[in-house]
Parts: C-alpha cells; structure tokens; sequence
C-alpha cells in the first residue's frame, strides 16, 4: 500500500461523511471570480461536488459554504482559506457524462470556522440517524 493510499484510508476513518447539498462558491487563489456548485457529501476533513470540467489534483481553492438552498449567498455558514483538489482521478459522474466528481481535502482552516464545520456535520449525521437533535 502506498504512502498516499495509507493517507487516504487514516482520513476516511478520522473524518465522517455526511450525503450534503451545500451551495459552495469557489475560487482558485489569487482569483476574483467565483463557480458556484453544490457539494455532494461533506466532512470535517474535506468534501465532493460535482463540476462541469476536470480540475487538477493539487489546484488550491478558497471555498465558502452557504445554508443549503441560498442561491443568493446571504448566509454563509463558514469560509474555508485553503483546500486543494485531491489527488485521485476526477471521475465523471457517468459514462459519456460532461459532470466530473471533485475530491477536495481541507488544508488551511481557521479553528473557529472548522468547530463550526464539525459542529453542523455532527447534527446532519445525528438527523440521518434518526435521533433527536438538542
């Protein structure tokens, strides 16, 4: 097993996913504008969504999220200063299909913004399961 693969396996079980449909407006760093997607699942460690393009693995993004459905962007939840597309194949979301699955992994986030990206992902995960949420 290779190092990036030992890297990968220790994040999936450190961090818990939770099926999401955040919108998300990212921008490359150093860029003014933003693409505007909606995430597909979400963790305290990184995230997936779906583009219209490959993007490379290693390309830093800043990210921030919005309450789910907010097309406006008038609540943002929480804003992420650094990520990168991860290092695994962007795998389109079916054959032939011009949409691509995007890995991203967390690589710079303020403590106060990431208790708060822990702290949402743990009440979805609570909801999913059906227990109630205090």
């Amino acid at each position: 097993m290779s190092q990036a693969d030992l890297t990968l396996a220790t994040e999936r079980r450190r961090w818990l996913r939770v099926a999401e449909e955040l919108l998300i407006a990212c921008r490359g760093k150093g860029h003014s504008s933003d693409a505007i997607y909606f995430t597909r699942n979400l963790s305290g460690g990184g995230l997936m969504f779906e583009s219209p393009g490959e993007l490379s693995p290693g390309t830093p993004l800043e990210i921030e999220f919005y309450a789910p459905r907010d097309c406006e962007k008038q609540t943002r939840l929480f804003m992420l200063i650094g990520a990168q597309v991860r290092e695994i194949p962007n795998a389109p979301v079916e054959e032939g299909s011009n949409q691509y699955r995007v890995g991203v992994a967390f690589s710079q986030i303020d403590p106060q913004d990431q208790a708060c990206l822990d702290e949402y992902v743990n009440k979805r995960l609570v909801m999913a399961s059906g227990q109630r949420v205090t």
